[in-house]
């Protein structure tokens, strides 16, 4: 059976993880992959958005593959997305199953499983659920496609048939290493910072984070660990493979939860892979013997999330219970040991104020983490903080419902009460990396950072404001690598995007799918011009870049 999967805005290891389980069952796979970089919420311009948009050649993409079942891994903001691509498909094949999968179809199944578009929806960990459904309509076992434990569907009428969670599997070494190929083949430069978990699961329950709704679905807080020695035998195996390779990136929730477990992989780590690696972890976690571990090994990065300063807030409607000494501590020892610090911080939690926000601005400025980086609250369907914002008013119950739907009141850099009062301190934590810090609390404490929110709102300038003071600090200063990376990525996907851009138009796709036009249009134009003069584009150390060459309908290389 041939199974083609289909995601947008970045890899994902869910994804390369389902296809090396069902390769190794002997089934085919594929990936057709959009970037869609601006279809975030970061840029509010439509015209940008649909600028670096390639629907039509989407849907082409998929339908030359010849599948036999479509897979779409749906966070709650691609819902959309994942549907109008299906429901582009079904036009077409109408007899082509899809299955949509991932966190937003396990946080809200019954909202997935209803769309004329989805056919069956994966609730939960999905390695031996979409095993089992590929194995029954491939014919290979006997069995009932609408009875599978963790694969919602329809009956004939129409009606939500409910089969529950799937089992979370608990060997996790029994599985094969995620399948990079099926991103790597297409942008290799992803493979310059190797991105891999060593686990699954949170023990934490913050009320604002979609765990809190999954652990109630699934009904635990467990966490299920790799062995050491399986996840350095993948990086090892990883090394070999992709000689582009120049750091990892542990990309788990928290890690690790052990320190017993950091103590056994730290040598193993250090000796036979030796590359610089970037993590997130939790203030708790961080003791001084933590904090040696992680630098000894080659830990360079850490995403910590503190999310606010206000210590009843936290307690009492984020369900976290460290002091601002803990996280004031963490920070310190990870900065001492000279591993760059990133802290997540959450604008617009219901009952804080614009004083705790300038609080917080004060501490971070003597903490001194080396990027503050801040996102408005989202609210997320079945969470707690969700249920406290309708308590008092905030949010309402339909707003729930539009969430679960897929509409959100709050997408990243324009949240709830983003453009009337967090503006200025957005822009406040992304100036921090370049002002000096008697300037910073200067501003401040005088209320001049109020004024940035008067800085006309260009389409796209906040996030520049954001990220651009924290990539000239990183190369200035030499040791944020995570902004190298996260350019070398956008620049990466960027260059794949024009590549599309120009392959849709030589096939003639630029309005509603399969209609072709035959004279260039002004994007396409432009996507030439940018890959005929990518020269510029960034390179790393021993990896040199392929010329990407767009094929045209026929599969000749374009001017070929």
């Amino acid at each position: 059976m041939r199974i083609v999967f289909c995601n947008q805005l970045t890899e994902m290891l869910g994804v390369q993880l389902l296809s090396a389980v069902l390769k190794r069952a002997g089934h085919e796979t594929a990936l057709v992959f959009e970037p869609n970089l601006f279809a975030t919420g970061a840029v509010k311009d439509p015209k940008l958005v649909e600028f670096l948009s390639n629907d039509d050649l989407v849907v082409e993409d998929i339908l030359a593959e010849s599948p036999d079942l479509v897979g779409f891994p749906i966070e709650i903001n691609g819902f959309h997305w994942a549907l109008r691509i299906a429901g582009r498909l079904k036009a077409i094949r109408p007899d082509l199953p899809v299955i949509m999968g991932g966190i937003h179809a396990t946080m809200c199944p019954e909202n997935v499983v209803v769309r004329p578009e989805v056919d069956y929806v994966a609730v939960g960990e999905a390695e031996e659920s979409l095993l089992a459904l590929c194995d029954i309509l491939d014919g290979r076992t006997e069995g009932d496609a609408t009875a599978i434990n963790g694969i919602w569907c329809r009956d004939a009428d129409g009606n939500t048939i409910d089969n529950g969670v799937a089992a979370e599997p608990k060997d996790l070494n029994s599985f094969p290493f995620y399948d990079k190929s099926l991103y790597y083949e297409k942008l290799p430069g992803l493979g310059v910072e190797y991105m891999t978990t060593i686990s699954r699961g949170c023990p934490y329950n913050c009320t604002f984070c979609f765990y809190n709704a999954v652990h109630e679905i699934v009904g635990n807080r467990k966490v299920r660990l790799r062995t050491p020695e399986h996840v350095v035998a993948e990086l090892v195996h990883a090394k070999a493979s992709f000689k582009q390779m120049e750091a990892v990136l542990f990309h788990d929730d928290i890690f690790p939860v052990r320190v017993r477990w950091l103590e056994e992989f730290a040598p193993l780590y250090k000796e036979q892979v030796g590359l610089p690696y970037s993590c997130i972890t939790y203030p708790l976690l961080v003791t001084e013997y933590m904090a040696d571990l992680l630098a000894d090994s080659g830990c360079v990065s850490v995403i910590m999330g503190v999310q606010s300063l206000s210590e009843e807030s936290r307690a009492n409607t984020m369900a976290r219970y460290e002091k601002n000494v803990d996280i004031f501590n963490a920070i310190r020892r990870l900065r001492e040991r000279g591993i760059f610090v990133t802290c997540d911080h959450i604008l617009g939690t219901p009952g804080e104020t614009l004083k705790d926000q300038d609080d917080a601005l004060l501490f971070y400025s003597d903490a001194d983490p080396s990027v503050v980086k801040p996102l408005p609250l989202t609210y997320l369907p079945k969470t707690g903080m969700t249920r406290i914002a309708i308590e008092q008013g905030v949010i309402t119950d339909q707003d729930e419902a539009d969430a679960a739907d897929g509409y959100l009141n709050s997408l990243m850099f324009k949240g709830s009460g983003y453009e009337r009062e967090f503006r200025p301190y957005f822009m406040m934590y992304g100036l921090k990396p370049i002002l000096p810090k008697g300037l910073f609390v200067k501003v401040v404490q005088n209320g001049w950072h109020r004024h940035l929110g008067k800085v006309p709102n260009w389409s796209g300038i906040d996030p520049v404001v954001f990220f651009v003071p924290r990539l000239l600090s990183g190369v200035v200063r030499g040791y944020d690598v995570r902004s190298k990376y996260l350019a070398w990525r956008f620049f990466e996907m960027f260059q794949y995007s024009m590549a599309r851009k120009v392959r849709a138009q030589v096939m003639g796709l630029d309005g509603d799918a399969r209609q072709k036009k035959t004279e260039p249009t002004p994007v396409s134009r432009i996507a030439q011009r940018v890959l005929r003069k990518r020269a510029w584009l960034p390179t790393f150390k021993g990896y040199h870049r392929p010329r990407y060459q767009p094929e045209t309908a026929t599969g000749a290389p374009l001017g070929g």
